[in-house]
């Protein structure tokens, strides 16, 4: 695995060595904010050509970026990002389910 430094890692997310990489589980209230999280996160993925390994459920959503070679600085810049968009996620995730889906909020 690149090196990281300890202050290089963001908040809330843990180192693994198997696959190596960097970990987060992020919960969700609703099913919503879960789904616009995943749209968010597929958005950034694209742009930067990097896709991230995910699991979840309804109201949660577990992300592990991998890490090697000389992507340490990408998977931790992709990880802050994710925070991002789970903070946005959690403040629309339901008007904005109900935008794209024609009901009023």
């Amino acid at each position: 695995m690149d090196t990281l430094a300890a202050d290089a890692i963001p908040k809330g997310w843990k180192v693994i060595e198997r696959p190596a990489g960097l970990f987060r589980r992020y919960d969700f209230e609703s099913y919503a904010q879960t789904r616009l999280y995943l749209e968010l996160l597929a958005k950034e993925s694209e742009r930067v050509g990097r896709y991230p390994d995910l699991s979840f459920g309804p109201r949660h959503v577990n992300v592990t970026i991998g890490v090697d070679g000389e992507s340490a600085a990408l998977a931790c810049a992709q990880a802050i990002a994710s925070d991002g968009y789970a903070e946005q996620a959690r403040r629309e995730g339901l008007s904005s389910l109900a935008i794209t889906s024609g009901t009023a909020a």
